[in-house]
C-alpha cells in the first residue's frame, strides 16, 4: 500500500488528498492483517515532492506512525 507524503503528489497519483489515502490505507492494513497478512506500506515523495509542494519531515514522521500504528510491518519511506 502506497501513500504521498506531498499533497500534490497523492492526487496526481490517485486522485485523492494525503489524509484520504492514508485513512483508506489504515482500514486495509487492518483488514489485511485480520486475515493473518503481511502488510507492506511505502510513503513516497518523503523526502521531497517533484510537484513543488512542501514536504515537511514532522508530516513524513506522523505518516510513517500512523502505518505502525495500523499494524503496518515495514513501512518505506522514498523519494520517487
Amino acid at each position: 500500500i502506497f501513500v504521498a507524503a506531498s499533497d500534490a503528489g497523492n492526487q496526481s497519483n490517485v486522485g485523492r488528498s494525503t489524509e484520504d489515502s492514508m485513512r483508506e490505507a489504515e482500514r486495509l492494513i487492518g483488514e489485511v492483517r485480520s486475515f493473518g497478512l503481511p502488510v507492506i506500506g511505502t510513503l513516497s515523495s518523503a523526502f521531497g515532492s517533484p510537484y513543488g509542494d512542501d514536504v515537511p519531515p514532522e508530516r513524513v514522521l506522523a505518516l510513517a506512525q500512523r502505518f505502525v500504528d495500523a499494524g503496518d510491518i515495514c513501512s518505506t519511506p522514498s523519494s520517487a
